[in-house]
């Protein structure tokens, strides 16, 4: 969680005018794709998880990364919670999944000036890549609009 925390408070805080106010005249956005890493360790942390994205406006929570947990630990805590402890805090969050719904969703959410910081476990590279993929090929097909982030990575 603190390396989260100061990630999202890297960024934003980072001197770009063009993260201030995007070409729709709106302020750019930190908009962060986040997967948990263990059933168990994202239940020990919870909180510390839930105060670590004060900095970003949106947060998608995909399914917890599962490793080495039993399925009773697995039972335990699931990604819905940190949604919830996230939205009592007041963060815009929400849990989504697989992969590509939240690619397709982040095609439609973001705008020019926002900011996409992907981090976590597993294979939520996948995110990073689809989402870059699908902007690539929404401008080879002479689309114009629609969304325009800049993408970070970010492994835990």
């Amino acid at each position: 969680p603190t390396e989260i925390d100061a990630t999202l408070r890297s960024l934003r805080l980072a001197d770009r005018p063009e993260r201030r106010v995007g070409a729709s005249g709106l302020p750019g956005r930190l908009i962060c794709v986040f997967q948990p890493h263990q059933h168990s360790r994202t239940r020990h942390l919870l909180e510390e998880f839930a105060t670590s994205f004060e900095q970003a406006d949106i947060v998608i929570v995909p399914h917890i990364y599962f490793v080495r947990d039993s399925q009773a630990e697995k039972a335990r805590v699931s990604a819905g919670d940190l949604v919830d402890r996230l939205r009592q805090r007041g963060v815009n969050a929400m849990h989504l999944y697989p992969f590509e719904a939240i690619v397709e969703h982040l095609q439609n959410l973001c705008r020019p000036g926002d900011t996409l910081c992907v981090m976590g476990a597993g294979p939520v590279n996948e995110v990073a890549h689809g989402y870059i993929a699908a902007m690539r090929r929404r401008e080879g097909a002479g689309r114009r609009g629609g969304a325009r982030a800049e993408v970070v990575g970010v492994g835990t």
